[in-house]
């Protein structure tokens, strides 16, 4: 049973496994790897399975947007945001981004930037957010 989190906007993606939600009301869901589902902190939230997740949860006036990408060989990202913030977490792999390389587990927030270039090793799961 998930904890009630009154005014809170999430979206829950799932990164390795399956998971069953059941948002008591509203609606349910089965999420593999990479597949999302969005709902309010305050339903009734049940869930099965067992998964790495990752959770965006915003409040008020904040607006996010969650994905993942798999890359199974080398190859470029490139992200053009219109929002005032990226996020990027290497859960798995690693990439390059300007003079700097990112391992798994490494994230880093980027601020007012619209064009954001990412070289990606193989085998390399990576989750973005973008917000403002």
């Amino acid at each position: 049973v998930f904890t009630s989190l009154p005014d809170v906007k999430r979206t829950l993606m799932v990164l390795n496994g399956q998971l069953k939600l059941s948002h008591e009301g509203h609606h349910n869901a089965v999420l593999n790897p990479l597949e999302k589902d969005q709902f309010l902190g305050d339903w009734n939230t049940k869930s099965w399975g067992k998964v790495t997740d990752f959770n965006l949860m915003t409040k008020g006036d904040c607006i996010g947007k969650l994905n993942g990408y798999q890359f199974d060989e080398v190859q470029s990202l490139s992200i053009k945001s219109s929002e005032q913030n990226v996020f990027i977490h290497v859960r798995e792999g690693n990439i390059k981004f300007g003079d700097s390389n990112m391992l798994t587990g490494e994230s880093v927030l980027i601020k007012n930037n619209n064009d954001i270039n990412l070289n990606i090793n193989e085998n390399s799961l990576i989750v973005v957010v973008e917000f403002s």
